[in-house]
């Protein structure tokens, strides 16, 4: 059963990895805008993380531009399917906010949910 559990694993650190490399970003960058230490983005990439917590998961994608479920698991569709109903200006705030450092983002949050509120 261990074998299975890291052959696993081994693909979660498989697919962070590529879709790293795919966006051209070094570990230290994602690590920077995620709030991740480089160790455990590295550990993650070899395939000695039992699992991800769901908010690291989830910044991990969204920093990474491809789906939670894909990144996870390998299923479903590796890019998220939501840019094909955004307009322009909403497709440029998803990517700068995924760009995005987590303090940045929080600070983007509350100022925008501010705004709608008034």
């Amino acid at each position: 059963m261990n074998s299975v559990i890291e052959v696993k694993n081994f693909d979660l650190g498989a697919r962070v990895k590529q879709s790293r490399k795919s966006k051209g970003l070094s570990q230290v960058e994602v690590c920077q805008r995620i709030s991740l230490s480089q160790p455990s983005l590295s550990a993650i990439e070899a395939g000695l993380t039992a699992e991800l917590k769901g908010s690291t998961l989830l910044d991990l994608s969204a920093c990474l531009g491809v789906s939670p479920q894909w990144l996870e698991t390998g299923q479903g569709d590796m890019n998220p399917a939501m840019t094909g109903s955004l307009v322009s200006d909403e497709v440029a705030l998803v990517n700068a906010f995924r760009r995005a450092n987590s303090k940045t983002r929080k600070a983007v949050l509350l100022m925008l949910q501010a705004l709608v509120e008034k």
